[in-house]
């Protein structure tokens, strides 16, 4: 947009921890993803207990190459004239006209806009070899993954990240529950590696003064699954708008504030309640009535990784409230 822009990245050659699942509507939103997809994903084996469900529709998501796409954003952001210092930001160098925290889960920007403090899981993960069918992730709710789950992703060339969520009180034990969960699914597990989610209730803040926050800084992230890539590419194109107006005398930095409120806070929220309700419900019996009540076709033609507001349709909804008890006590937190 040919302002000035000064990225503060100590390594830009770094190695980028993450699953690297996105939507096919992220896909659409974001053409440039196109060139780090490294595998097709045709839909999800999920599992509980005894019980199981496949979710298929082709093509419904895709696995990115992290490495490569954080490298390619760098160069791209270079061949732009943005001027990269390899350090640390810190309030001493200055904010310029605009400071944009896109510095992570633990981000030491996101005082400088709200004392709200989310929590986190530590997501932990490795490389496994992987024989079963390339196109289909899988998420295991069991002991490997408390108040999360195990999942697997995989690559497309006959490996898999296999990773499971650990609560931070529980982080030092994370490579024996990945060890579990690697067990339960009869595969080796190596390269293990682990990064901070913050996985919560949203920010109702995401911008004051002359900060605006992005990506997991600002908890653009669906706490449901720990995924951020969809929601910090929406929220990172929705700040450089703001940003772009403001700078051209056309608007104020506060108006990123009201496009989270009405836009993002809504399905974060949602997702934040999905979080809160398997770690509630009987999923065992959950997917067992998914599947009897024919629902699980539904979920395949209607169900979204990013939006999951069909959950609260009027097929959904009787469901949610026969396998979750704590409902009405946990609805008011949505509000």
């Amino acid at each position: 947009m040919g302002w000035k822009v000064e990225l503060y990245e100590k390594n830009p050659n770094r190695h980028v921890t993450c699953g690297g699942l996105v939507s096919n509507d992220t896909l659409l939103d974001f053409p440039f993803l196109e060139e780090y997809v490294i595998n097709r994903i045709d839909g999800a084996i999920i599992s509980a207990g005894e019980e199981s469900i496949t979710v298929e529709r082709r093509g419904v998501a895709w696995v990115l190459n992290r490495d490569e796409m954080f490298r390619g954003m760098i160069e791209s952001a270079v061949s732009s004239g943005v001027e990269v210092k390899e350090e640390v930001w810190t309030p001493e160098k200055g904010s310029g006209r605009v400071l944009v925290g896109a510095d992570g889960a633990l981000s030491s920007v996101r005082s400088l806009v709200t004392s709200e403090n989310p929590t986190y899981i530590l997501g932990y993960q490795g490389i496994a070899r992987w024989k079963e069918d390339d196109h289909l992730v899988r998420v295991d709710f069991g002991e490997w993954g408390p108040n999360f789950f195990g999942w697997v992703i995989p690559l497309g060339d006959g490996a898999a990240h296999v990773g499971v969520g650990v609560p931070l009180e529980r982080s030092g034990l994370a490579h024996q529950l990945l060890l579990k969960y690697a067990n339960y699914l009869g595969v080796e597990v190596k390269k293990e590696e682990g990064r901070l989610i913050p996985v919560s209730r949203p920010l109702k803040m995401v911008a004051r003064g002359n900060t605006l926050l992005i990506g997991d800084a600002a908890v653009h992230v669906k706490a449901s699954t720990g995924g951020g890539l969809a929601y910090g590419l929406k929220g990172a194109a929705t700040a450089a708008e703001v940003i772009n107006r403001f700078l051209g005398d056309e608007g104020k930095l506060e108006e990123y504030n009201t496009v989270h409120r009405k836009h993002f806070l809504p399905k974060l929220k949602l997702h934040w309640f999905i979080h809160r309700f398997y770690n509630e419900a009987d999923l065992p019996n959950l997917l067992k009535q998914l599947q009897e009540g024919g629902l699980v076709e539904e979920l395949s033609k209607k169900g979204s990784m990013d939006d999951p507001s069909f959950f609260l349709s009027l097929r959904f909804l009787p469901l949610i409230f026969r396998t979750f008890g704590p409902f009405v006590r946990t609805l008011p937190e949505l509000l």
